[in-house]
């Protein structure tokens, strides 16, 4: 292979379609002996116009490629560069065969290279990096490449991952490569090959297996790492929290700030973990170092017996705790916290699963992809969590396959056993003091049977605004039609599901046989009954009752009693069907405990994976308990009608769920601090205490570091007040032409915060033009990729515009420049009229609350506030917030919102014209 000479190619084009589209640029970099060797570029004039989106694009004009030759008269001179080459190119397919047929064309013969995509090497060789684009990959490696979209920059960029690609290929165990060799061969063209004489030269040269790596049963794994617990020095006579501003900076040093308003936290904190109260609630400034304000006393205070358990919102946050948090107070303080982050087992793979997918195959091409990148991958991970993986397709069936199944699922005996991420997980957190958590983590805790948190003295919640509808959601189930029915199959057919297929021989074992074919029976029974509920139930609504598509039909319990009575005798030969399908289950469970010794590894494997559709029937059963029994007002019931014939869900939730006195983990703890940015408005101070249903939860307000009258702006623009602007088609002209001014005059990214989707769609439709014309970029949720794609975007894309729901001010780090104009098109009001919103505005109605003053109005408010807090971050932090809603200037409620906001903050009413121009100004003094 050293002699091989790959030749790593890159073509631009007028489109995708061989047939009518032609190249403008062709760009190769030939590789050999490890080493680029000599580069190829040349202009093509096409003899179409280059379309102006690929004129964006490539940033290749008309007038560049005017006096470039055709392809006609190159054609044999690229064709003759290429022969004897192995082709290389980062999605090989496309630039392949269009060159191919492109060459055809001009009268060469067939290409008939050896070719290998880089695309798929790196999405196995690097199992973890969030994007495989190649400017994304070249950003990630520091590669050369000045011009992304040229081709001989792309391909230069490629050349130099698949150099360094190679390299880390050669470094990996022969084991890994052996079975990934196994495996490849559903990479596209010759990537196989390529791989086979890579392991074929590393076999001759053995490298020695790396320290940090373990062999088992063929698998190399990292080895697993112990925490030691430490003896701490605050256990010492001298480790006593600092409470004066000299003692904490004796302990700071010269490595971090005193700051007056975090030592105030600090002390309060202290006092309250100290004392005999069971709740507090502490609010504190974004951006202001509450982080550190609340885990800087807690090293004084917890150990491993009684660790703190500090439950978030998001992964950002908990990272920001583990990465940043925890290693700060250990520089100051060294060996005062060890902490853990605890999720729950199902984010964790499961080896012993894993391998059985290896020892019997899923030949599908996405599936083995997956199981090449784990194998890489475990020669790297440390903690086996899924997450860590680059897996775009989050419910893929190779993620049914692996994903741990608890400590119930664990064979002492297995070899895997002593290397099982999640044991090793539970193992370390019982050396930790410090456990960190997400509140829906938290609020599991309640329904679990066997609780994974220790009781202790020390619960922080984090972000605790969010509490309230997380707990809610946690409550809350819903089914779609379709699910239920393959549910069903999915079990009558598990014999057909790889690497299960063994089960078949299982299931004629004499001591269960009988039971299973009862088993199967009570399945097509119940299968049946769903089919006919799944048709019946949209008939029912759409041509009896009349109810449209995309329609919220609420299950009230008056409306559930008028139910034709078929639809009632159908969901009750569901529920006996589903007892009688779990009491079977439950025989052959305890018969597969008598004699689970007898069984292969792979075939206990087989069983717990059948068995734990117990779980499910059981969720299922409980589940339409729901709606075929009367339910209190707090229970909200509703069928959901999706757009498409006979495609339906239903859903319930539960309004009381947040009530966090009624919660089994609110036991488990001594003192719980509920801190944030935003936990109370004037109107009602204690708001969060409201939402959690405890009225005496004590609040503390910590002033507000920063200084709004120079950081900071509101502006509400006159032109929102004309009436035209009330309807909505008007209003998606108006919104899309105040977001075209600010990209014109103000050259700064903006980030546009929207209530509906339906209308982010409709502002959208007005934009693109306007931005290819200009150069910035436009990101809308819902059409440019997923959130985290959309947020690197607009922070690595300067200027952008981003479109969003209000979900956008929730867990988004967009610090200094990446943030300074932010526009509210409405203010953050849950739709009235939906009929979910209206049903629990009825509900809080009827326990004698005003649902706007106490409910959606403190909402919206917070919202606002949440806005706030995502522009100004820090004392050197500029922004502007801008309100297109004239309701926030003359409603009636519309000083409780301008109350909530810094007193400080100038609110100014101004046309556009004279906005934009102070914009400008504050924003560059």
């Amino acid at each position: 292979m050293s002699e091989t000479v790959y030749a790593v190619v890159d073509i631009e084009t007028t489109g995708t379609n061989p047939k009518r589209d032609r190249i403008i640029q062709i760009g190769c970099a030939f590789i050999q002996q490890g080493e680029i060797i000599h580069t190829y570029v040349q202009d093509i004039h096409p003899g179409i116009d280059i379309p102006h989106t690929i004129q964006q694009l490539t940033h290749i004009t008309n007038e560049q490629v005017a006096h470039a030759p055709l392809l006609e008269e190159v054609a044999k001179e690229i064709y003759q560069l290429l022969q004897g080459t192995t082709f290389v190119a980062h999605n090989v397919f496309f630039d392949y065969q269009f060159l191919k047929q492109e060459l055809l064309r001009c009268g060469c013969p067939e290409l008939q290279l050896k070719a290998i995509d880089t695309v798929e090497l790196t999405q196995i060789f690097y199992p973890t990096l969030p994007s495989y684009r190649l400017s994304d990959l070249a950003q990630q490696f520091q590669l050369s490449h000045e011009r992304p979209h040229q081709a001989d920059s792309d391909a230069l960029a490629t050349a130099q991952l698949f150099l360094e690609m190679e390299e880390k290929i050669k470094q990996l165990p022969l084991t890994t490569l052996e079975k990934i060799v196994e495996l490849a061969d559903v990479c596209a063209m010759d990537t196989q090959d390529y791989l086979e004489q890579l392991v074929k030269e590393q076999g001759e040269h053995i490298p020695p297996l790396r320290e940090d790596l373990c062999i088992v049963k063929g698998i190399a794994l990292k080895k697993p790492e112990s925490i030691q617990w430490q003896e701490k020095f605050y256990e010492t006579q001298e480790a006593v929290y600092p409470i004066s501003q000299a003692d904490k900076q004796e302990v700071y040093q010269d490595q971090f700030e005193y700051r007056e308003g975090q030592s105030q936290m600090m002390d309060q904190v202290y006092r309250f973990f100290t004392s005999s109260k069971k709740n507090l609630a502490l609010e504190a400034a974004t951006g202001s170092g509450k982080t550190f304000g609340y885990l800087f006393p807690l090293s004084y205070l917890a150990t491993k017996q009684e660790p703190v358990i500090i439950s978030t919102v998001s992964v950002l946050l908990e990272q920001q705790i583990l990465k940043k948090t925890v290693p700060m107070i250990n520089q100051l303080r060294p060996g005062s916290l060890v902490a853990t982050l605890l999720k729950s087992h199902q984010h964790y793979l499961d080896l012993t699963r894993f391998m059985e997918t290896l020892r019997y195959p899923v030949k599908q091409k996405q599936y083995q992809l997956y199981q090449m990148g784990v194998l890489v991958w475990l020669t790297e991970t440390k903690t086996g969590d899924l997450e860590e993986l680059n897996l775009r397709v989050s419910d893929h069936l190779f993620l049914k396959h692996v994903r741990h199944r608890g400590l119930k699922s664990l064979d002492p005996h297995s070899p895997f056993y002593n290397h099982d991420f999640w044991l090793a997980i539970l193992n370390q957190m019982k050396e930790s003091n410090v456990l960190i958590v997400n509140h829906a983590f938290l609020a599991e805790e309640s329904h679990r049977q066997e609780k994974i948190l220790p009781s202790s003295p020390y619960l922080v919640i984090d972000e605790a605004h969010h509490l309230p509808d997380i707990l809610e959601k946690n409550q809350s189930r819903h089914y779609y039609g379709r699910e239920l029915s393959q549910l069903v199959q999915r079990m009558l057919h598990f014999s057909d599901e790889t690497p299960y297929y063994g089960f078949e021989d299982i299931k004629e074992d004499p001591v269960w046989q009988g039971q299973i074919v009862l088993q199967e029976k009570v399945l097509t029974e119940l299968k049946e009954r769903l089919i006919d509920l799944t048709s019946d139930v949209y008939d029912t609504l759409t041509l009896d009752y009349g109810y449209q598509e995309k329609e919220e039909i609420m299950l009230t319990n008056e409306r559930m009693l008028k139910a034709p009575a078929y639809l009632h005798k159908e969901l009750g030969q569901i529920e006996i069907l589903l007892q009688e399908g779990l009491d079977l289950f439950g025989h052959i469970r305890k018969i597969y405990q008598q004699t689970k010794e007898k069984w292969l590894v792979n075939e206990q494997v087989t069983l717990t994976a059948w068995l734990d559709f117990t779980e499910e029937l059981t969720q299922l059963l409980d589940f339409l308990g729901y709606f075929t029994q009367e339910q209190p007002a707090s229970i909200i019931r509703w069928v959901y009608l999706s757009g498409q014939e006979y495609q339906w869900s239903v859903h319930y939730t539960d309004l009381t769920s947040s009530q966090v006195e009624e919660s089994t983990w609110y036991q488990q703890f001594q003192h719980i601090l509920y801190t944030g940015g935003t936990l109370s408005v004037p109107s009602d101070p204690h708001l969060l205490g409201h939402l959690l249903g405890m009225d005496d939860l004590p609040v503390t307000i910590l002033p507000s570091p920063y200084d709004y009258k120079k950081q900071a702006k509101l502006y509400v623009p006159k032109e929102a007040f004309k009436e035209e602007v009330s309807k909505v088609s008007q209003y998606g002209k108006y919104v899309a032409q105040v977001i075209q001014d600010l990209a014109t005059h103000c050259s700064k990214s903006l980030l546009v915060l929207f209530t509906s989707h339906q209308l982010i769609q409709l502002v959208y439709q007005h934009l693109p033009h306007f931005f290819e014309e200009t150069g910035s970029y436009l990101l809308a949720q819902g059409i440019s990729g997923t959130k985290e794609r959309i947020l690197k975007e607009f922070t690595q894309k300067t200027p952008s515009v981003l479109l969003g729901t209000d979900t956008y001010w929730e867990g988004v780090d967009l610090p200094g420049s990446h943030l300074e104009i932010l526009v509210v098109t409405r203010l953050p009001f849950e739709p009235p009229m939906r009929p979910f919103v209206k049903e629990k505005y009825a509900y809080l109605a009827s326990q004698q609350l005003n649902p706007f003053k106490s409910y959606a109005l403190p909402k919206a408010t917070l919202r606002m506030r949440q806005g706030l807090g995502r522009l100004i971050r820090s004392k050197e932090d500029k922004g502007v917030m801008i309100v297109l809603d004239h309701r926030l200037i003359d409603a009636h409620y519309s000083s409780q919102i301008l109350d909530a906001l810094p007193k400080e903050l100038p609110v100014e009413v101004k046309e556009m014209k004279e906005m934009m121009k102070e914009i400008i100004i504050f924003l560059e003094s």
